[in-house]
């Protein structure tokens, strides 16, 4: 998950009932740098500034905190029976309208900036405040070894989706929620592939959307306005967030920003459910270009393989609102 402190402005496109283009300027603190200062995911490369390093680059990040994520989530570990597991988390869209906006390349991951902020609500999950969504993006593997930053039981999935929700009722903008005290609640949902990948249809249309969408922004810092003609509908990203007869389960903990700064502000829910992706959609994120997410070894020129590793989980608790018999 990535954040810059000084605000980016772009500018995002939204209809009338007319079908006429409105061009909002926008406010998100979303870009490919943090206070000016570069860096990568090259691992193990001294001077290459990878996730080893974050913590040397810039003395007012937190990436060597205590509450950094992504962790992994060991259910032995999982507080299933205390009192305060959470209940379900609700996911609601104003109006049940397709979202609008702008995907970006921004040479870190595939992002989607909403051009109409507060109409995507997050309750639920004994979060104490609304939290609305501000931009989802993507992080994955170079092959389908690899790609999540969260794992479960040390296993990992190719992609994953984070979706950034925003707490605006103690906040005055993103950029201090995401520097703020729970500030930002964040939805992952880790896609994995079919068993049999030959010949299957997509169990989710908004990733085919997506995967579609990602052919206009192949490379870095192009950008593409989404209108509500595209049909893509948030909830369909993680479908049973949504429902409001079947409940996803999900793993529930304190951590940070997985990029720098690496601000610990941020509640986590990491989905149970794995929706399915297929071989053709990831391809289309694997073809995206990038010259700052890698300078050295095999990967550069790429954006995949955009993930940090696993961070120790230092004595926190992972609730959960799923039962085991």
């Amino acid at each position: 998950m990535t954040l810059t402190s000084q605000d980016d402005h772009l500018m995002v496109g939204a209809w009338t009932a007319c079908g006429v283009a409105l061009f909002l300027k926008v406010d998100i603190a979303f870009s490919i740098k943090l206070g000016g200062t570069p860096w990568t995911y090259d691992r193990g490369i001294a001077g290459a500034k990878g996730p080893d390093e974050w913590e040397t680059l810039n003395g007012n990040w937190s990436c060597n905190g205590r509450k950094q994520s992504p962790i992994d989530v060991g259910t032995d570990q999982v507080m299933q029976k205390d009192p305060t597991n959470p209940p379900n988390l609700r996911l609601t869209v104003a109006g049940n309208k397709p979202i609008t906006g702008e995907i970006r390349n921004n040479g870190y991951a595939p992002t989607f900036f909403l051009a109409e902020e507060l109409t995507v609500k997050l309750a639920g999950g004994l979060l104490q405040e609304n939290y609305f969504l501000k931009q989802f993006h993507f992080h994955f593997g170079c092959n389908n070894t690899v790609g999540s930053e969260h794992t479960i039981d040390g296993n990992t999935y190719p992609i994953e989706l984070h979706m950034v929700f925003w707490d605006n009722t103690n906040y005055a903008t993103y950029k201090l929620a995401a520097q703020g005290e729970d500030g930002l609640a964040v939805v992952s949902v880790l896609y994995e592939l079919p068993m049999a990948n030959i010949g299957t249809t997509p169990a989710n249309n908004a990733l085919e959307k997506i995967a579609r969408l990602l052919n206009n922004v192949v490379e870095e810092n192009s950008n593409y306005v989404v209108t509500q003609s595209e049909g893509l509908h948030i909830e369909d990203l993680a479908p049973l967030l949504a429902s409001p007869d079947v409940a996803d389960r999900f793993y529930k903990y304190k951590g940070s920003l997985t990029t720098p700064g690496c601000y610990e502000s941020v509640t986590w829910f990491v989905m149970n459910n794995h929706p399915q992706i297929t071989e053709q959609e990831i391809l289309a994120f694997r073809n995206l270009k990038s010259s700052k997410a890698h300078a050295q070894g095999p990967n550069v020129g790429r954006m995949c393989n955009n993930f940090r590793n696993v961070m120790p989980l230092n004595g926190r608790q992972i609730h959960s609102n799923i039962v085991l018999e």
